[in-house]
């Protein structure tokens, strides 16, 4: 286990030691770069998350990598929140991690509930069954509205 220590943020509040427990199965090596980049900003995402609003103590990440599919797992200890508070109302974080699973033709779960912890779950193929990528980087860029051609 590894410990992650912040020092005190007068705008955040302290933040004590969190545990985190890592460990990871298979080998990340013939990941696309745009797999690894999008689990490693989901990742350092949910930290932050946790972090800033949890009051967890215990983190537990697991990331486990197999010839068809990337799963990445993290679950915290701390004080969750109320889901259905949060539907249409989702912090940018949470959004921007689903934007970039999306992008990647993954699938971002996120189960919490206020005083039992969340946990974040991610699913990606890759290898033989990854769907091509979509042309757009996220579904924001997918919904804009096309441009008119310019009369000349």
């Amino acid at each position: 286990m590894r410990s992650c220590q912040r020092s005190p943020d007068s705008s955040r509040g302290s933040v004590d030691a969190v545990s985190v427990d890592f460990r990871a199965t298979g080998s990340a090596d013939a990941l696309p770069e745009s797999v690894a980049l999008c689990v490693y900003r989901v990742l350092q995402e949910a930290l932050r998350n946790i972090a800033r609003h949890a009051k967890a103590g215990q983190v537990k990440v697991r990331l486990a990598t197999t010839a068809h599919k990337l799963t990445l797992s993290v679950n915290d200890s701390g004080i969750g929140f109320d889901m259905e508070r949060l539907e249409g109302n989702g912090g940018l974080g949470l959004v921007g991690m689903s934007d970039r699973v999306a992008a990647v033709n993954g699938r971002l779960v996120v189960e919490s509930a206020a005083g039992e912890g969340t946990t974040i779950k991610v699913e990606i193929p890759v290898g033989s069954h990854a769907a091509p990528l979509p042309r757009t980087t996220s579904r924001r860029a997918a919904a804009r509205k096309p441009r008119r051609p310019r009369d000349k």
